[in-house]
């Protein structure tokens, strides 16, 4: 028997209601959690905001350490008599502290040639260059590297002038 086109009306128009008042019921609830998903999207900017100071501060720390790191080299150049050695050494951390300064900034960004450069002479610098004949490469890149730039200066003895550099990583703090 044929189920009557009015039973089937009703039908409809109880999963309607049905619908309808779950929706009406459910809604504080979705309310509750569109807050809840504010609040949680809001914590997450805080936080990212927090990372992204602390990374700064990380790099600024990373920067004076270097620093410090090539200042103490080029005394103990000095220190042996090495005057071509520290004032090489002199020209390898202005360039460093430029290029670090640059990578460092907002929107900064370097060459291949360039990044090769950091790279290398921070590995120079912390002491993790590697030993033996690629140790040789390296130091054999970085003075050709820096010779580039600087060949008269270093092979004149002029003395780099490191106070812009140094000034310049300083502001990044």
């Amino acid at each position: 028997m044929p189920i009557p086109l009015i039973a089937w009306g009703l039908c409809a128009l109880g999963t309607v209601t049905g619908t309808a008042i779950g929706a009406l019921l459910r809604q504080p609830e979705i309310n509750n959690l569109q807050a809840q998903v504010s609040a949680l999207q809001i914590e997450v900017k805080r936080l990212n905001g927090l990372i992204d100071e602390q990374n700064r501060q990380i790099n600024v720390l990373k920067l004076k350490y270097d620093t410090l790191q090539g200042m103490r080299s080029i005394e103990a150049a000095k220190a042996k008599n090495n005057l071509k050695g520290a004032v090489m050494y002199s020209y390898c951390l202005k360039k460093y502290l430029d290029l670090q300064t640059r990578y460092n900034s907002p929107g900064g960004s370097l060459n291949s040639e360039e990044s090769q450069y950091r790279e290398c002479f921070s590995s120079e610098l912390n002491g993790i260059a590697p030993k033996g004949d690629e140790g040789k490469i390296l130091r054999h890149y970085l003075r050709t590297y820096i010779r580039q730039k600087y060949a008269v200066q270093i092979d004149d003895l002029i003395e780099c002038d490191l106070t812009s550099s140094l000034r310049r990583a300083g502001e990044a703090s």
